[in-house]
């Protein structure tokens, strides 16, 4: 019951949004306010890696921290782990590999499971890119102070699923 209350008033608002007789104004919705945001930190990111000489993209980067703080880990729980599918998991380590920046390993108890490790230059472009990462997470989160950021982090951490292993 409260869930729905809840709902009709979320709609509500966003009739109150009317434009040119649509019933809500498409760009205020949370959803493209979301995907905003994550084109946003997509681009900082970058620009930050490209100031650093590098060409990893963000989904590269999630995936060699990844790796590097969980060693020997298998692909699909790497998938799990940072909230992407296998199949781009996999790609991205392809082109990841082929950098040598990571290397999948045969695992001795399963000649099918591959064990990922970060290779010294994966470490040396990781300490390379750490404070251009922290100084996009700073950029991203200025314009609120500091009890906000603490706030949004807990709540976009709230509104994320949960990944099931």
């Amino acid at each position: 019951m409260a869930r729905a209350k809840a709902a009709d008033e979320r709609l509500a608002r966003y009739q109150q949004a009317s434009v040119n007789g649509y019933p809500y104004v498409f760009r205020d919705l949370p959803g493209a306010l979301i995907r905003r945001l994550q084109q946003s930190v997509a681009f900082q990111l970058t620009k930050q890696f490209e100031a650093q000489g590098s060409d990893l993209t963000p989904v590269q980067y999630s995936v060699l921290a990844a790796v590097c703080t969980h060693p020997s880990i298998e692909q699909g729980e790497l998938a799990d782990l940072i909230g992407h599918d296998r199949a781009t998991v996999g790609g991205v380590l392809d082109r990841l590999e082929k950098k040598q920046y990571v290397r999948r390993n045969l695992a001795s108890h399963d000649r099918r499971v591959r064990l990922l490790t970060v290779s010294a230059s994966g470490v040396a472009l990781l300490k390379t890119l750490s404070p251009a990462i922290l100084e996009a997470q700073d950029a991203i989160l200025a314009p609120l102070d500091p009890g906000e950021c603490i706030q949004f982090v807990r709540l976009l951490a709230k509104l994320v699923p949960t990944q099931k292993g």
